[in-house]
């Protein structure tokens, strides 16, 4: 009987359909645009076709799109991704001498972009403009020429080809007097790389040191990448580390996300719709708990592995951040992880419950009778989300019973309180174990 040792999801889903399997969305053309939302191609064919678990000979050619982040990526054939990257060995030379180094210093804290503080250098020769960029999610091939020159109110974009975890791309970054910017994902703001000019001397040896050892931090980081895309296995890794999903792209099919998550959980492996955002691929799939229809959304910046569980349509700070590693589970391990969450979030939600329970039945608590749940104010439907709520007269007082209108992750626990407390069992996820008061 033939076995599968690559782990539960990509034995299940590696070349089977699934029901509500659906062609990868958007405009599927052959360019690869990591700009910005409002002016991204669709860049999820070539992810897809790149990550493919099969063999593709494909090729896509640079087309110059907007004017920021990351224009496009030359491809070859996927086994020759790694070769695209680690050929890139040879530091480039000016034809001239510059006259001048300008050395940049990254001014922004954004650990998933810069891996800590990044170092630019820009330089002009009599053929036109140089530049080397080195940060932990985006590098240069030493000192590259600038293949274009756009202007901009107050500054210019300089075109340029980087090394990203994708392959060989072209990156863009905006110049404006002693400021540096370049937008690497589909919401404005999220994952910018931002620099500021110093006076530091770039001929001397200590900056070229820390050029070159960035550098091959940046390169060992995106060959992993770039291994990782081809087998199109990865881990959502959260708190501490901890392995909390897995999401498998599938090469023209849909992607699959499997999450065990005390926060949230699918049932099992499910279908994603994919699109591209800018520099971003958005990830929509069924999701609990859902207590409006809602669906779960990932968001994957390529260039940096951040995987964004957005809160709403604009980056803020109630925003989840994840990150993206190669790899995958057995089938044993998912199991044990999946076990573990339910009973987190069980907890989790006793704990809630249980804090705003007696309450609830003090508050609906009337002359002789127990107040309809009508009369309750506006805060508490926010409490009482996915939960039905039945009062009830006794000779004590109003009780109120508490239990899931849908049972699902985050919403199990069953209970009946008094306004001194629980008034009978609770039961949460099929066991009774609390005891009466």
């Amino acid at each position: 009987m033939k076995t599968c040792d690559s782990g539960r999801v990509l034995c299940q889903f590696g070349s089977k359909e699934l029901d509500g399997d659906r062609p990868v969305q958007g405009g599927l053309d052959s360019r690869v645009d990591l700009s910005h939302a409002t002016t991204a191609d669709s860049f999820t064919k070539a992810v897809s076709v790149g990550q493919s678990l099969h063999p593709v000979d494909f090729s896509l050619t640079a087309t110059k799109n907007q004017k920021t982040g990351l224009r496009s990526v030359k491809w070859g054939h996927p086994g020759a991704l790694i070769a695209l990257v680690a050929l890139a060995g040879c530091q480039g030379t000016p034809g001239e001498d510059v006259a001048a180094w300008s050395v940049w210093r990254s001014i922004e804290t954004a650990p998933s972009v810069q891996n800590g503080q990044s170092l630019m250098v820009t330089g002009i020769t009599e053929s036109g403009p140089w530049i080397g960029l080195w940060s932990g999610a985006l590098c240069t091939d030493g000192v590259v020429a600038v293949e274009d020159v756009q202007p901009e109110a107050n500054g210019e974009w300089w075109w340029f080809p980087v090394i990203t975890p994708l392959g060989l791309g072209d990156g863009s970054v905006l110049l404006q007097d002693a400021q540096a910017t370049m937008d690497l994902g589909g919401r404005a703001g999220e994952f910018v790389f931002a620099a500021q000019k110093t006076d530091l001397n770039w001929d001397g040896a200590t900056r070229k040191r820390e050029a070159e050892a960035v550098e091959a931090d940046c390169r060992a980081r995106n060959q992993d990448l770039v291994e990782g895309w081809q087998t199109g296995a990865f881990l959502l890794r959260g708190d501490s580390d901890a392995v909390v999903g897995v999401v498998v792209f599938r090469g023209d099919k849909s992607p699959v996300v499997s999450l065990f998550d005390a926060t949230w959980m699918t049932d099992g492996p499910v279908v994603a719709a994919s699109r591209d955002d800018g520099g971003d691929v958005s990830l929509v799939f069924p999701v609990e708990p859902s207590l409006n229809g809602e669906e779960g959304e990932l968001r994957i910046n390529v260039v940096t592995s951040a995987v964004v569980v957005p809160s709403g349509a604009r980056p803020n700070s109630t925003d989840r951040v994840l990150r993206l590693s190669v790899g995958t589970v057995d089938e044993s391990t998912e199991q044990a992880l999946r076990a573990a969450a339910i009973t987190e979030a069980n907890e989790r939600e006793r704990g809630v419950v249980e804090a705003w329970g007696p309450h609830l039945a003090e508050v609906l608590t009337g002359d002789g009778l127990c107040l309809e749940t009508t009369t309750l104010d506006s805060e508490w439907s926010v409490l009482l989300r996915g939960y039905a709520v039945t009062p009830m007269w006794t000779q004590g007082g109003c009780q109120v019973a508490v239990r899931p209108k849908r049972e699902q992750h985050g919403r199990r626990f069953r209970g009946t309180f008094a306004s001194d407390g629980l008034a009978k069992k609770t039961k949460i996820n099929g066991a009774n174990d609390n005891p009466s008061r």
